[in-house]
């Protein structure tokens, strides 16, 4: 298998962001907007279905918004605001917090986090996969917030864009061995291990036995879970980037894209970004000028041959972008 970061997300049943299978195929479309069966909450053991919008009367959907955006929201970002300012995610130890950088060139406020909201545009409760930063409604630099390799980067009109919601996007795959996250089966010095990974939220069961099956068949070969950033809603990319773009065939999706420094400049913040609704009409995902800032995880095994590509465990996931950058208020 290559060593590609498979762009792939689902959810599960207790509304909490799980490792799964992101891909922007129309089945996967269905389920997420809802038209697959409900979302679940669980809430203190009691499982709540929540209907997607479209299945929800406005006489029910404009009240609650209101009460959702005017008392919970603001509470729960307030929280989430703090967590973030004070590293409460942040998996790093405190002297090696500076291995990522802050993805734009100034402090911005974050306007949405990633958990579950009410959506702005399609007005009902979904997961959000990362964290939007607001750019003033104007176009920010964009930075890498650690070295790599640009892996993917699409306009929102390529066809090959299975995710046109996140409009210009790019994603950076790090590199370098003080990047990578080491894994064991069993507690280990500067390693994390499987249950680490659950109790961060990182995983799953189900990936998390695929990785300690893993570990037990291969128990002299290493385990490391390996990053990639992906910022969405670029107005324009940087010339290397979108110079890359457009020497790759059409219908090309090599990975192997031009190297970036942590800070290299990647475009400017933007409002780019449609999606396609029930009745077929094509709208913007998208509000004012800001930054989808979103981190993606790959548990990889290395080969006993060095040269070959590692070998993915289990599906990609996307964790808590506040779980290795601080973000700047």
């Amino acid at each position: 298998m290559s060593g590609t970061t498979r762009f792939i997300r689902s959810y599960d049943a207790t509304g909490r962001l799980k490792s799964g299978l992101l891909s922007g195929s129309e089945e996967l479309r269905r389920h997420i907007e809802g038209r697959e069966g409900p979302y679940v909450f669980n809430f203190l053991g009691i499982k709540i279905p929540v209907l997607p919008s479209y299945q929800i009367p406005e006489a029910v959907t404009r009240p609650f918004s209101i009460v959702y955006n005017r008392l919970f929201q603001p509470w729960r970002e307030a929280k989430e605001v703090k967590r973030l300012q004070g590293g409460h995610y942040n998996i790093l130890p405190p002297e090696e917090r500076e291995l990522y950088g802050y993805p734009l060139d100034r402090a911005g406020a974050a306007i949405s986090f990633c958990a579950y909201r009410y959506h702005p545009i399609k007005h009902s409760i979904s997961m959000h996969t990362g964290i939007d930063i607001s750019t003033q409604h104007q176009n920010w630099p964009v930075l890498s917030t650690a070295p790599g390799r640009v892996s993917q980067a699409f306009h929102e009109k390529d066809p090959r864009n299975i995710t046109p919601e996140f409009g210009n996007f790019v994603i950076i795959k790090h590199l370098g061995r003080e990047y990578l996250l080491p894994l064991s089966s069993a507690p280990q010095e500067d390693h994390f291990t499987v249950d680490n990974l659950l109790l961060e939220g990182m995983t799953n069961d189900a990936v998390a036995e695929e990785i300690r099956q893993s570990m037990k068949d291969n128990p002299t070969l290493q385990h490391y879970m390996r990053f990639s950033s992906l910022y969405g809603h670029l107005e324009e990319f940087s010339p290397d980037i979108n110079e890359w773009i457009q020497k790759r065939p059409e219908r090309s999706l090599i990975e192997d894209g031009p190297r970036v420094d942590k800070g290299s400049y990647l475009g400017l913040s933007g409002t780019t970004g449609y999606r396609i609704t029930e009745e077929g009409k094509q709208v913007s995902s998208s509000e004012s000028e800001h930054l989808h800032f979103e981190i993606i995880a790959d548990v990889l095994r290395r080969h006993e041959d060095p040269s070959l590509t590692p070998y993915h465990v289990g599906p990609s996931c996307v964790v808590n972008p506040g779980k290795l950058v601080i973000i700047k208020y």
